[in-house]
């Protein structure tokens, strides 16, 4: 553990609490501590409750650690919070495809209509390295997959 939690986060003045411990929340995870990050991000869910952010935080975490069913019932939160995030709508396919491969294909399915709806290099909102042309083609590659899979389960 790196020792800090989110009671002694260095705070800017008029920094926002929610804002606080999400910035460390990533830094535990760009650290490559994601189990850490996954439970502050549980913890700040226990204040902030309606922040779609911190459920994505905790949403990737938990990917990152190998819990994929902790994973998309996170990133289903996020998605009933805010249906429009097509970060969330893409990891949720991604949790989805070995469990529940048509879920999974209607998220990436929306998160691929969401990014094909803005500008190519617009920054994805909750994955700011991303664009909405990157994460689309990122989709793409998966949707196709997850055809080529349901494909041949058909057959």
């Amino acid at each position: 553990m790196l020792g800090r939690t989110s009671f002694d986060t260095p705070k800017a003045v008029g920094d926002d609490p929610a804002e606080a411990v999400t910035r460390q929340i990533r830094l535990l995870f760009d650290r490559g501590n994601p189990r850490e990050a996954g439970r502050l991000a549980a913890h700040a869910i226990e204040t902030h409750p309606l922040s779609a952010e911190l459920h994505f935080l905790r949403g990737v975490s938990e990917m990152a650690s190998g819990e994929t069913d902790a994973a998309a019932a996170a990133l289903r939160r996020v998605v009933y919070l805010d249906s429009n995030l097509a970060a969330a709508q893409f990891f949720l396919g991604v949790c989805l495809k070995h469990s529940d491969p048509k879920a999974a294909l209607r998220a990436l399915e929306n998160a691929l209509s969401s990014c094909l709806s803005r500008p190519p290099r617009e920054r994805v909102a909750l994955m700011c390295e991303a664009t909405a042309e990157h994460l689309a083609q990122r989709a793409w590659r998966e949707i196709g997959q997850l055809q080529r899979h349901l494909g041949s389960e058909a057959g």
